[in-house]
């Protein structure tokens, strides 16, 4: 067996770097700045301006990213919901966290609790911390947010597709006033015109928002939520800094809804504004000026120069919900519709780039340079090592970690770092979830396995086809320096074929020997229908109210 030091050198060697090039990132280590992490659900990495100037639903985003750096290369650590903001928190694969999959309605725990989250690791050195938005890993406690580290939370404790509200919009039918139309998880695929209504069924319950660990309205109110989130965020903020006699920093993680579906459930002054997106649009302009009320919350507040604010999202847009999901353009991956005729899912749970590649955002005025661009292959699993190396704290010594400090990337325009290989893990569509079936090198890119089985779960495209499920020995390899759609695979003739295909193998051994020899967790999915959050259990759907 190898030495671990020795994989975790092969796996993240040191880099080399000049003085001249560390003084930034070396001064700020420990200066502990205030952290905002906007982390938006099931968004396209073309659905902003900053990344296609065709795009014009986000003007306040395109004006925080005038501000400051502009990831062209940014990664989240799945590809769907819960495995994702595990990673996120965490800084760690769910290889590692045994988080693979989505927790559900019923799911009586969470992350696993000797995980460690970034809310965990900067309270240990005076940080208050908040949370406002979508949870999802675990609603009960000791699993909720305000367990977790975080000393206050208002939000949903899972997608608000996991049940009902009563509020129009696509992918949502259930209307609990009447009950007149059935929500489409619950028709009967044998008789459509069956529908399945039972106490048990999550489907059929309201959905739930949260005020730490009591649920204060459900169904919730989709329409002002975004608006809600913010101004939480901003009373945080505003009372730690009123408050505080020895000037506690903050962290406010801001993991929003939108743009997860159903979407059109935004203010009705936001209907008919997008100039050619229709309801996603609206939605997303939505979102946009939540945003915006936000940094100027910051201005006003005078903090805006002692916070870094990162902005990406939880995995990309999925590619069965056509004009009501975004666009992961030009990360189209068509090579699988080039190959099969009805295609199939590039997006949401899927390895190929639409699945995870996201926005990304960081600001910080006078240390990271306004109107900046990096392409340097960076990951949501980088923001942990990152936050505790500015914030002075230790990262735990008995795990390792998949992310990796990037401070020389955010304040001395580093153009690579530590990173030798990234490792994207199965999110859906058959295979086996959390296993790592592609591999990302440089430029280069391995992808094990194509394709689903069956249709669900976003493995079909928008036209309602899907590819079979296929595994590939040698596997895929593209160069995404010039084929970013995924369309032509490296052919085994071109002369860089071999080498590249011995450095995925090498890598991808790595990683596995590595965590063989990792302090991991098996997350418990176990489920009890007594679990669900319920504000009334004596109301057929959970409500609060008639």
């Amino acid at each position: 067996m190898l030495n671990c030091q020795f994989l975790l050198l092969l796996l993240f060697p040191v880099a080399v770097i000049t003085d001249s090039t560390t003084a930034t990132f070396q001064r700020l280590h420990n200066s502990k700045p205030n952290f905002i992490l906007i982390f938006i659900d099931d968004t396209g990495y073309g659905d902003y301006s900053f990344n296609d100037h065709n795009r014009t639903d986000t003007p306040h985003l395109q004006a925080l990213a005038e501000q400051g750096l502009t990831f062209d290369d940014f990664h989240s650590g799945a590809s769907v919901c819960t495995p994702s903001r595990a990673a996120l928190l965490t800084g760690r694969l769910g290889l590692r966290t045994g988080v693979k999959s989505n927790f559900g309605p019923f799911s009586r725990y969470g992350l696993p609790l000797n995980e460690t989250t970034i809310a965990e690791l900067l309270k240990k050195v005076g940080y208050k911390t908040a949370a406002a938005g979508k949870w999802h890993l675990g609603h009960r406690p000791p699993h909720s947010p305000i367990h977790r580290g975080f000393d206050t939370f208002l939000g949903l404790p899972m997608s608000h597709d996991y049940g009902c509200t009563d509020h129009a919009g696509y992918d949502i039918s259930c209307k609990h006033r009447f009950q007149d139309v059935c929500h489409p998880k619950n028709i009967d695929l044998a008789d459509p015109s069956v529908c399945h209504i039972g106490p048990n069924n999550p489907w059929n319950e309201s959905i739930p928002l949260y005020r730490d660990d009591t649920i204060v309205e459900q169904p919730v109110d989709l329409t002002t939520l975004s608006d809600r989130y913010v101004t939480f965020a901003i009373d945080f903020i505003q009372n730690v800094t009123s408050l505080s006699q020895d000037e506690a920093p903050f962290f406010v993680y801001l993991p929003f809804n939108h743009m997860h579906v159903p979407i059109g459930n935004h203010r009705p002054s936001f209907t008919n504004t997008s100039i050619d997106r229709g309801v996603y649009g609206d939605t997303l302009r939505q979102l946009d000026a939540s945003i915006g009320t936000l940094m100027q919350a910051l201005i006003d507040l005078q903090v805006e120069n002692n916070t870094l604010i990162i902005v990406t999202g939880d995995n990309g847009a999925p590619s069965d919900q056509c004009e009501y999901g975004g666009l992961n353009s030009p990360f189209t991956g068509d090579w699988l519709s080039n190959t099969y005729k009805n295609g199939g899912g590039t997006g949401k749970t899927t390895t190929w780039e639409g699945g995870h590649r996201e926005p990304g955002l960081a600001v910080w005025p006078m240390h990271i340079r306004a109107g900046s661009r990096s392409s340097v292959t960076v990951s949501a699993l980088d923001i942990l090592p990152t936050f505790a190396a500015l914030a002075g704290v230790e990262v735990p010594a008995h795990r390792h970690f998949d992310g990796i400090d990037i401070s020389s990337v955010l304040f001395d325009q580093a153009t690579e770092t530590s990173r030798t290989a990234l490792f994207h893990p199965n999110s859906g569509c058959e295979g086996i979830i959390g296993e790592i079936e592609t591999v990302r090198i440089q430029n280069f890119k391995a992808k094990w396995r194509t394709g689903a089985s069956s249709t669900g779960n976003h493995c079909n495209s928008c036209s309602g086809g899907v590819a079979p499920d296929v595994y590939h020995n040698p596997p895929l390899l593209f160069d995404l320096d010039v084929d970013k759609q995924e369309s032509m695979p490296l052919p085994s003739t071109d002369s860089r074929y071999a080498s590249v295909l011995q450095s995925m193998r090498n890598a991808l051994n790595n990683i596995y020997v590595d965590v063989e020899n990792d302090n991991t967790t098996v997350a418990n999915y176990a489920s009890d229908t007594s679990m669900k959050p319920c504000c009334n259990a004596s109301h057929r759907f959970c409500m609060c109210e008639e």
